[in-house]
């Protein structure tokens, strides 16, 4: 009886376990997607318009029937007819802070 009992506490543990690491990698496919999106907004803008404060600082999205937030920092600088943005996307799981970046160029066409 003793030893039923263990197993099935393992097995409960294991399913805990892998529950996590699902929510967890969830949570990162959900900030890859948002700074996706703020990259390709960036490239759908006119030249002159694209400047950090042209996209949000915070992004709330469902994940698992709760809504999360993720903090969006965007970042642009500028060369000789050349902006480079940089996403960076963080967010809080289990007391950690999480991030996420990505970049892109675009040039001004002549």
């Amino acid at each position: 009886m003793v030893i039923l009992l263990l197993g099935l506490l393992g097995s409960i543990f294991g399913v805990m376990t892998a529950m996590n690491y699902n929510l967890e990698n969830s949570l990162r496919n959900e900030a890859i997607i948002i700074a996706q999106e703020q990259l390709e907004k960036a490239r759908n803008m006119k030249y002159a318009d694209i400047e950090s404060a042209n996209f949000p600082s915070e992004v709330q999205r469902q994940v698992r029937k709760a809504l999360r937030s993720f903090q969006v920092n965007t970042t642009v600088t500028t060369d000789t007819n050349l902006k480079r943005i940089k996403i960076l996307v963080q967010w809080t799981s289990r007391k950690r802070l999480h991030k996420y970046s990505a970049e892109t160029m675009v040039r001004e066409l002549i």
